[in-house]
């Protein structure tokens, strides 16, 4: 799937607090299914022991990498200049307004994102 494509995904899917309790319920169902542990198995053991990651920190996760692919991205690109306006235009209601979010929740400026190279800012996110 190209850049631009998720992009317009992330854009015209929100995930409310609800819907990301149900998601994580099912990873949870899967997990305890896949693994053959019992129904009252902890979620939270289950991830910790497996290394897996909550679904909202990996959509979150997801989130920064899109957006530095997209901002160190070529300028003509079309993914990166819809960032780009979105980012002067400064709404909230938009994807970058919900990555701005997402950063603020990580304790994360957005503006190294052009300082640092990608394996550095991988290891900001993670």
């Amino acid at each position: 799937m190209s850049t631009e494509a998720r992009l317009v995904i992330y854009e015209k899917t929100k995930i409310d607090k609800g819907e990301m309790e149900r998601m994580e319920r099912i990873q949870g169902k899967m997990l305890r299914g896949m693994l053959e542990l019992p129904r009252t198995t902890p979620y939270w053991g289950i991830l910790k022991e497996t290394g897996v990651w909550p679904i909202k920190e990996k959509i979150a996760y997801q989130r920064m990498m899109l957006f530095e692919n997209m901002i160190n991205s070529k300028e003509e690109r079309l993914g990166r200049m819809v960032v780009m306006e979105q980012r002067e235009s400064g709404r909230e209601n938009s994807w970058y307004g919900e990555t701005k979010k997402c950063a603020r929740e990580l304790n994360i400026d957005l503006d190294w994102v052009t300082e640092r190279n990608k394996k550095k800012w991988k290891k900001l996110i993670k």
